[in-house]
């Protein structure tokens, strides 16, 4: 089972701090809690620990690039196909997340293309797959993911005087 773990308001701003850019110095996110930077740097390691912080990441403009089409692809799957539909999309793609998902698709492919042919020379080849369904494309307006406007809260009070 998998418990929540609690977070108090400083737990909140260190996040969101982390969230704007993970690369954040330990003096300037404890400036902005007004702890010091052994406090911020132990409640970090803490925030680790219990599995609420799993690792940084940067995130590219693909479009810098020339991976003008970040898309999303549902697949409609007859049971036992994820498999060999996931062996031609690693080979085949530029493949950013493949997940299971439930809903109208029983699989999600998320990736980056440089041209709209690339795209649906991709469909075409999954329509071909024996066990594929219903196919859904959908393009995105931006290649990126931004998490800055999650809303955090505080599931705890504040413990005063605790790193």
């Amino acid at each position: 089972m998998n418990t929540q773990v609690e977070i108090d308001e400083v737990d909140v701003k260190i996040l969101n701090e982390l969230v704007k850019d993970a690369r954040s110095k330990l003096k300037d996110i404890a400036k902005t809690c007004g702890l010091s930077s052994t406090a911020i740097f132990n409640r970090i390691e803490r925030l680790k620990a219990t599995g609420v912080i799993t690792g940084s990441v940067q995130f590219l403009n693909m479009s810098q690039m020339g991976y003008m089409y970040p898309a999303s692809i549902g697949i409609d799957l007859q049971p036992n196909q994820e498999p060999e539909i996931a062996k031609i999309l690693r080979e085949r793609t530029n493949l950013v997340l493949l997940s299971e998902s439930a809903g109208s698709s029983s699989f999600t492919i998320f990736l980056v293309a440089k041209s709209m042919k690339e795209i649906d020379d991709l469909k075409q080849l999954l329509r071909k797959q024996a066990g594929s369904n219903k196919i859904t494309v959908s393009l995105w307006n931006t290649p990126y993911f931004s998490f800055e406007n999650v809303d955090l809260r505080p599931t705890r009070a504040e413990s005063h005087g605790q790193s």
